[in-house]
């Protein structure tokens, strides 16, 4: 992946500029520049080619109707790296890239903080902000209504507090049944605006059961009954509207974990909670310690994971096309990145593996959906 891909970060950016015709365009759409409102609805876990093949199955009628009609296009963008959840929502609600707005690991190290993990409940007496502008400060200075929707129970996360300082605009909901009118709502509002929901349903039940499991099925199915009736709902009612649906990252199934124990039997004095992801564990090591994890790593681990230094990674334009210099300590100078199949597990004792998982820079975890439907 290159940063000139169209990908997350160009997402929001481009719907302000349509909203507001105050900047330039990152990405063409069929959505026109003037339009009212944008709901960009956020499906935790779906993969591009997760949509493909519900498509061809047969598991999505009603958005099968609208592309057919042109009333919905599709096409693939790229998730970033790592391709986990508070990095790529962080991307996306910023409109930067991770090595722009620092967020670039479920767990990171502060200056003189303990590890933090993004994910966490909130709780954490170690707080930090990020480094770019957020999308509910950037809507209100453009003069658009701006709503956030999303479930109940998130409210209080750490993350929630991170992507959304301005608790007031956010709406929440307590389950899919009672997301429906809120997301119709928000694209009836007559005031020109911006919405953001979120679901994240999908992507539990990829990690439990898998894509094309019967369960994941169910839900491709209970995604399209859902996005029919709120188009269904919302025609003919206020100004001219799209719904845009992306995605956070896809899912890469996994075959067997890599416990971390072992390498911390081989080196005993490494840390108990990596940096980084169950993809791509981060580590802070001086010169003698990286070849001791280096010698381990060959012997425990051969053949699946790769060790190497951060600035690599940076070299690479893994993290953008710009890297804040005092965002590379969060997650350590060396990355152990798990190859395709596999993932790091934390625990002493590990638990059976995740079916699928996410994190790293396989086509499957990176290649997201960008659709946009005309709802009236």
């Amino acid at each position: 992946m290159t940063a000139r891909a169209i990908a997350l970060p160009d997402v929001m950016p481009t719907a302000l500029s349509l909203l507001t015709g105050k900047m330039a365009t990152p990405m063409k759409t069929a959505t026109p520049h003037g339009v009212g409102r944008i709901v960009v609805w956020t499906i935790d876990g779906l993969g591009y080619d997760q949509l493909i093949q519900a498509l061809d199955w047969g598991l999505m009628p009603r958005l099968t109707a609208l592309l057919a009609t042109g009333e919905a296009t599709a096409r693939p963008i790229q998730s970033v790296f790592p391709s986990i959840t508070p990095v790529a929502l962080a991307s996306l609600l910023t409109g930067t890239w991770p090595g722009e707005h620092g967020l670039i690991g479920r767990f990171i190290q502060l200056p003189d903080a303990p590890c933090i993990d993004t994910l966490g409940d909130g709780t954490s007496q170690h707080t930090f902000a990020l480094l770019e502008e957020t999308l509910d400060r950037r809507a209100l200075k453009g003069d658009l209504h701006y709503r956030a929707v999303m479930e109940a129970r998130l409210l209080r996360g750490t993350l929630t507090q991170l992507l959304h300082p301005m608790t007031e605009n956010i709406v929440s909901y307590v389950s899919p049944l009672a997301m429906r009118p809120r997301m119709v709502q928000a694209l009836c509002q007559p005031e020109r605006g911006l919405s953001y929901v979120y679901w994240p349903y999908l992507d539990s039940t990829n990690h439990r059961r898998g894509p094309y499991s019967q369960d994941w099925a169910d839900e491709m199915k209970e995604l399209d009954r859902v996005l029919g009736d709120v188009v269904q709902d919302a025609r003919g009612a206020g100004q001219p509207a799209w719904l845009w649906i992306v995605a956070d990252h896809g899912h890469h199934m996994v075959h067997d974990v890599l416990p971390y124990r072992l390498l911390r039997d081989a080196v005993p004095d490494l840390p108990v909670q990596p940096l980084g992801c169950e993809r791509v564990a981060g580590l802070a090591l001086t010169a003698e310690q990286a070849i001791s994890v280096d010698r381990a790593v060959r012997t425990l681990f051969e053949g699946k994971v790769t060790m190497r230094p951060f600035e690599a990674f940076v070299e690479d334009g893994a993290f953008g096309p710009r890297m804040r210099p005092d965002v590379s300590s969060r997650v350590g100078n060396w990355f152990l990145e798990a190859t395709d199949g596999f993932m790091w597990a934390w625990d002493e004792e590990p638990k059976p593996p995740s079916v699928a998982t996410h994190g790293g820079r396989s086509k499957a975890e990176m290649t997201i959906p960008f659709i946009e439907i005309c709802v009236h």
